[in-house]
């Protein structure tokens, strides 16, 4: 038998939280909840929802939150949820991930010597407005030939996904 100390939640959905809901009730518990999505909107009836389950599961106890996305945390924040609430910005390792030159990078991934180049790496979602990137790829790309978009990313929601494809 496993009897933790510390119950994390990691990421806040409906599904999640109706599972974690009754062990929220055992008191030997301290909740940590780590939230790293993109910003909600707080007037959709869904993210009122979400909140709410949020306050029932944290409101007993003196609760973590912790998240990547300073914004959502904040509306975490304005709606009471958690007692502790910290910003955690991404990192990077930079033993692994070096800077290095342009040369080498175009030689790496076999890219002409002059091209332009840009890049996009994130997590391809409606908040990060790659589909504008996309769209305004063509202007550029008319003006010079040469130029090539790169894009680099994670996770994906479906009508962004569509959007990109159109």
């Amino acid at each position: 038998d496993i009897e933790p100390d510390i119950l994390h939640i990691h990421g806040a959905n409906l599904p999640k939280l109706v599972f974690f809901l009754p062990m929220t009730w055992i008191d030997r518990y301290k909740i940590i909840l780590q939230n790293h999505g993109e910003s909600l909107d707080a007037s959709k009836s869904s993210v009122r929802l979400l909140y709410f389950l949020l306050r029932l599961v944290v409101a007993p106890k003196d609760a973590a939150l912790l998240s990547v996305n300073r914004s959502e945390l904040e509306n975490m924040q304005d709606a009471n949820i958690g007692t502790i609430h910290r910003y955690i910005p991404n990192a990077i390792d930079t033993k692994r991930y070096k800077p290095i030159s342009k040369v080498e990078v175009r030689e790496e991934l076999d890219l002409e010597e002059e091209s332009k180049q840009i890049l996009y790496v994130g997590r391809l979602s409606k908040t990060k407005g790659v589909e504008y990137l996309i769209k305004s790829f063509a202007s550029i790309s008319s003006k010079y030939p040469d130029a090539q978009l790169q894009l680099v990313y994670g996770g994906f929601d479906k009508e962004t996904l569509i959007k990109v494809n159109q």
